[in-house]
């Protein structure tokens, strides 16, 4: 099975001060989502980009098919190169060792390159309402940890005992979370781990996934 992966790709910066008004069309790895902003890895630590100024691009690393979009990731980075890390490009030919030619420009781009870009209509809609779902959690949660690697980062916190921004260990996330009341902690993911010990707070994450379930399957039937 080809491995899934993540992008960010920048379209625009709505102010000049933003740390990434300089890198316009360059992609960076995604970390999952906060609020209204997409969280990257940078080459210098975790940064946070305003999804209404980017885009998410989801690939599959594997050869390209005639008709597919490629995102190139491993551009060749020689004088006069005719494309660079960023561009999104279409399929015209393709050969069984995954060497392509795209409509943009008459070089071939060889497999390593690229990877095919997988995002779905469906799967994105269903993304985005998990992000709502997410949002209603922290809005009504005492207290969050965001989960990274293996460490789990202080995010929120009404009772002023937890640092914002500093890493704790599982085993004090759970003993805390068993101390304190309405604890959420958000992995890498568009859905979500709670230690919810407040019942409305479940009821309302719940029946907001059921029905972006729903509609989603909806969707896939019309589709076919």
């Amino acid at each position: 099975m080809a491995e899934t992966k993540k992008y960010v790709r920048i379209k625009k910066a709505s102010y000049r001060s933003l740390w990434y008004a300089d890198k316009i069309g360059r992609i960076f790895p995604s970390l999952g989502t906060w609020g209204n902003a997409y969280k990257v890895d940078s080459p210098d630590r975790a940064l946070y980009i305003r999804k209404e100024d980017a885009q998410l691009i989801v690939t599959e690393k594997r050869p390209a098919k005639v008709g597919e979009r490629v995102l190139i990731t491993e551009a060749y980075a020689y004088t006069g190169c005719p494309y660079k890390n960023g561009d999104i490009n279409n399929v015209k030919t393709a050969d069984k060792h995954g060497h392509i030619l795209v409509e943009e420009h008459s070089v071939s781009l060889i497999r390593r390159e690229y990877e095919v870009i997988v995002n779905n209509e469906v799967e994105n809609e269903e993304a985005d309402g998990m992000e709502s779902v997410n949002k209603t959690a922290i809005d009504s949660a005492s207290t969050v940890f965001e989960k990274v690697g293996e460490d789990y980062i202080g995010s929120k916190s009404r009772f002023g005992d937890i640092l914002i921004g500093s890493p704790y260990s599982e085993a004090f996330v759970k003993a805390y979370a068993n101390e304190r009341k309405d604890v959420l902690v958000i992995p890498q993911t568009f859905e979500y781990t709670a230690f919810l010990h407040n019942e409305e707070m479940k009821k309302v994450a719940k029946s907001e996934q059921e029905a972006i379930k729903d509609r989603a399957q909806a969707r896939r039937d019309e589709n076919g």
